[in-house]
């Protein structure tokens, strides 16, 4: 069964012989070419990769403000670039994403 409403060049389908060729971990990627965030699409896609015996991470278009979209969903790794990066004080803004990630998922 391949994603809906994806240009994805996979599919759930594939996601058992990744497993048994020892491939564990995931990365599902918004693109930085695609306008604003993570939209309800990708979101349900992510959640879905996240019933499989996978560690999912999420990357692309992702800093404070977005973190409360991934509730409720068993994300491994997030990858922030541009949030921290482009942070006035990067080490700070870190900090600051760090304690709400705490905050949703715990530590």
């Amino acid at each position: 069964m391949k994603p809906e409403n994806t240009s994805y060049h996979w599919s759930f389908d594939d996601i058992p012989i990744w497993l048994e060729c020892g491939i564990d971990q995931l990365t599902l990627q918004h693109s930085g070419d695609l306008p604003g965030t993570w939209t309800a699409d990708e979101l349900a896609v992510l959640k879905k990769l996240t019933e499989y015996d996978v560690k999912v991470c999420a990357a692309g278009a992702i800093g404070y403000d977005e973190l409360d979209l991934f509730k409720g969903i068993d994300v491994d790794t997030f990858i922030f670039g541009r949030g921290i990066r482009g942070a006035a004080d990067p080490a700070a803004e870190a900090r600051r994403i760090k304690e709400k990630i705490i905050e949703i998922w715990g530590e």
